[in-house]
């Protein structure tokens, strides 16, 4: 749990206030990277160079009640900057959507959820990211807004939009299938 009491020890130099801050978010921080990248390998880079950039820079932190938004702000620079790096060496990222779905569930120990998980994987990354930091960090939407740079009515739009897309790919549309993968057989 982050506490201001921690927030405060580690920007005075208290090296096992901060390990604990960051064992307390890195459920969040992994599925907050998982949300936009979809390599595991790309969420462990993105996860170490943010706590790494996170504790040369803490003692800039101003109020460490933000502590949890000022790292996430840190987070989503590091997987947009991956993102971009990737896409200026034509990186081809092959993993399958559905295992990434079934391993974020898995993750979450939410076996139920994995129709909710695969259609959250197949929205854009920009919705993608507002709903994983306003449903799954509860991040407020004044705090979301910040997070990403947008402005509280673009955060309150891209969750509308989402929403009906999912609703869409979960509960409207009538007599849709579920298709289940049982792979090839060798």
């Amino acid at each position: 749990m982050i506490t201001e009491t921690l927030v405060n020890q580690a920007r005075d130099g208290d090296k096992d206030s901060f390990i604990r801050l960051f064992e307390s978010m890195e459920l969040d921080m992994y599925k907050m990277a998982r949300s936009m990248l979809l390599r595991d390998q790309d969420c462990q880079d993105v996860m170490q160079e943010t706590t790494l950039k996170a504790y040369r820079s803490i003692d800039s932190l101003q109020k460490p009640e933000y502590f949890k938004t000022w790292v996430f702000r840190i987070l989503i620079n590091e997987c947009n900057a991956l993102l971009r790096k990737q896409q200026r060496r034509n990186e081809t990222i092959t993993d399958d959507h559905e295992n990434n779905a079934v391993e974020c569930a898995t993750l979450a120990q939410e076996y139920e959820h994995i129709e909710l998980y695969e259609a959250i994987e197949e929205l854009d990354v920009s919705l993608r990211m507002v709903v994983s930091l306003y449903y799954f960090q509860d991040i407020p939407v004044k705090e979301t807004a910040s997070i990403l740079n947008l402005s509280e009515t673009a955060v309150k739009s891209r969750l509308y939009r989402a929403r009906n897309l999912l609703a869409q790919a979960l509960y409207i549309t009538p007599n849709r299938e579920r298709k289940m993968n049982y792979g090839t057989i060798s």
